[in-house]
């Protein structure tokens, strides 16, 4: 069933998060409308927004200064019609988010150069907790 703003935040818990936004950081999550034909969106998915004001599923050559750019924060299905009503989701404007769930379209890992483009819109990725206690030893590149 499509997410509508009555009722997107009628299922959002702490358990659905699995971490995603780190705690103890003021983060910005909002209620965007996603284009439609995209199938399915995995939750991390990094977003733009194109010319029709609505969201979609960024490549490396979209996450670029100039372009609104936003994290998708739960799965979101669009079906395979380009046509049709847009369905919303749950997305990160803002906030320290994992780094280790971030996902750019057809690109292997988040470069630093894309990393420095997000956090000048105010989505820091950092590396955290494990859900076992362990340290996340990712490095985040733009620090290093």
């Amino acid at each position: 069933m499509p997410r509508t703003a009555e009722n997107l935040y009628e299922r959002q818990t702490y358990t659905e998060r699995f971490d995603l936004l780190l705690p103890n950081y003021a983060s910005v999550v909002v209620a965007l409308p996603i284009a439609p034909g995209q199938n399915t969106l995995k939750r991390g998915a990094v977003l733009y927004q194109d010319s029709t004001s609505l969201y979609k599923e960024a490549t490396a050559s979209e996450v670029v200064d100039g372009k609104a750019l936003a994290i998708l924060n739960e799965d979101c299905q669009t079906g395979a019609e380009t046509q049709g009503v847009a369905p919303v989701a749950a997305c990160i404007l803002g906030g320290a988010v994992l780094r280790k769930h971030i996902a750019i379209k057809s690109a292997e890992t988040v470069t630093a150069e894309k990393e420095l483009v997000l956090r000048k819109q105010g989505i820091y990725l950092l590396h955290g907790l494990e859900a076992d206690g362990s340290y996340d030893t990712v490095k985040n590149t733009v620090d290093a």
